[in-house]
């Protein structure tokens, strides 16, 4: 009788538990409002002051998000790179990426995350590079922090180079529909500093942004500045657009922190 009445009282404990989980999200949107996407087209220009070299570039990225179920969604990246350096070193880059993730658009966003690139330059040896790690979103009011972590693994002639990343970034919306940004990046073994900004333009039924992010590390500095034309609800503002719809893509990150193919050549990984 005893053993019965611990089982009962276990179990009501364990069932007003889980009550009290789901009431949290009794009423709450979905962790993606609806099939949508966004295409960007942007510029990308990188200095290496010490070397008196600079590289410019262009590229294209769309991405299509979907719900999975109340809860869960999932997100699909790809795009193509190119550009070139001063000394007339072309490179170019293809890549493929994913998101997998719960979210509460009120509350936060938790995730894996994979791509893959590959990329080519002027006499040297196509290079892979492999991501995968964890993402996460916190929101807070005006305020967003997100962050990433998980590895690199890059296929070099000299083998493979598996490196650390690592970044963080705290967001804050001026108003709806203007974001500006600044946080920390670390990638293949370069720290960064990073700052940003995107701004939904006032026409267009709120389907079009103009946006710009800057890295700078001891050696680079890195400006890419772009259009971005979203797809899906139209009259969302931008701060609904990032939390209810698509999170942010990540495939040609490794150009804005230095790791221009010729930075791999000087360090005698290519």
């Amino acid at each position: 009788m005893f053993a019965s009445s611990c089982a009962v009282a276990l179990a009501m404990t364990g069932y007003g538990h889980s009550a009290d989980f789901l009431a949290r999200f009794d009423g709450a949107k979905p962790a993606v409002s609806g099939l949508n996407g966004k295409a960007d087209f942007g510029y990308l220009s990188i200095d290496f002051p010490d070397s008196d070299i600079s590289a410019d570039g262009f590229y294209g990225v769309g991405s299509v998000s979907a719900p999975l179920g109340e809860r869960f969604g999932a997100q699909l990246d790809a795009g193509l790179l190119e550009a070139e350096d001063s000394q007339g070193f072309d490179t170019g880059s293809a890549g493929i990426g994913g998101h997998f993730f719960w979210r509460n658009p009120d509350q936060a966003l938790v995730g894996a995350y994979a791509h893959y690139v590959n990329g080519s330059a002027d006499g040297i040896p196509d290079f892979d590079i492999y991501r995968y790690g964890v993402e996460a979103e916190l929101y807070l009011g005006r305020v967003t922090l997100a962050g990433f972590a998980g590895e690199d693994r890059v296929d070099l002639v000299s083998g493979d180079e598996t490196f650390a990343k690592f970044d963080f970034t705290a967001s804050y919306y001026v108003t709806d529909n203007v974001k500006i940004s600044a946080g920390v990046d670390r990638a293949f073994d370069i720290t960064a500093g990073v700052i940003g900004a995107e701004a939904m333009l006032p026409f267009a039924s709120n389907n079009v942004s103009l946006y710009t992010r800057a890295n700078f590390t001891d050696d680079t500095t890195s400006v890419n500045a772009g259009l971005r034309i979203h797809f899906g609800q139209p009259g969302k503002s931008l701060i609904a657009r990032h939390r209810e719809d698509d999170p942010e893509n990540q495939l040609f990150d490794y150009m804005e922190g230095g790791a221009f193919p010729g930075v791999f050549v000087a360090q005698g990984l290519l």
